[in-house]
């Protein structure tokens, strides 16, 4: 039932007399979580891949939530595909030290190389795979691994230029 939704939705928009915008959004909700920490991973840019190019820079938002009592601090981060498309990133890591106060949230800026297969641009659905290593005030350290579906969204816009045009003069 679900798949049939985004086809049925299209051709209403389709037999509108009015421009229509659609938007789907593929992904499931936020999944990236344990008791302790809540990890949202964000794919910020699009590069453009060219042919015989075979890697490109990809740069991501990863935002930590410390859902704990006591303030963490972020040692590592470290990142991986683990399903994807035409592009895949190998395991890389990044090194931190921001404190992160209890029931505060922080975002790190992640730039990784992408071994690219095929030309176009280096945005599509993948499963990444994301572990972070912090220590508390003490010096214990723990590591927590959360895995997630990013870039499952879908645009479709559909419109009729001679009605655009002809709403844009009036």
């Amino acid at each position: 039932m679900r798949q049939l939704v985004l086809p049925l939705l299209l051709l209403a928009c389709l037999g509108c007399a009015e421009s229509a915008s659609l938007v789907a959004n593929t992904s499931r909700a936020s999944q990236q979580s344990t008791e302790d920490f809540d990890v949202t991973v964000v794919q910020t840019n699009t590069p453009t891949v060219m042919r015989n190019q075979h890697d490109a820079d990809v740069q991501f938002d990863i935002t930590v939530k410390n859902r704990t009592q006591v303030p963490y601090t972020v040692k590592r981060i470290t990142l991986q595909t683990m399903a994807g498309t035409t592009y895949s990133i190998p395991v890389t890591s990044r090194e931190y030290d921001k404190t992160i106060a209890p029931g505060k949230e922080e975002t790190f800026g992640y730039w990784a190389r992408a071994e690219v297969s095929e030309i176009g641009t280096a945005r599509r659905p993948m499963t990444v795979r994301t572990s972070i290593e912090a220590t508390d005030a003490e010096g214990a350290t723990r590591r927590e691994v959360f895995t997630s579906r990013i870039n499952g969204h879908v645009q479709l816009q559909v419109s009729d230029a001679a009605v655009s045009a002809a709403a844009s003069s009036r």
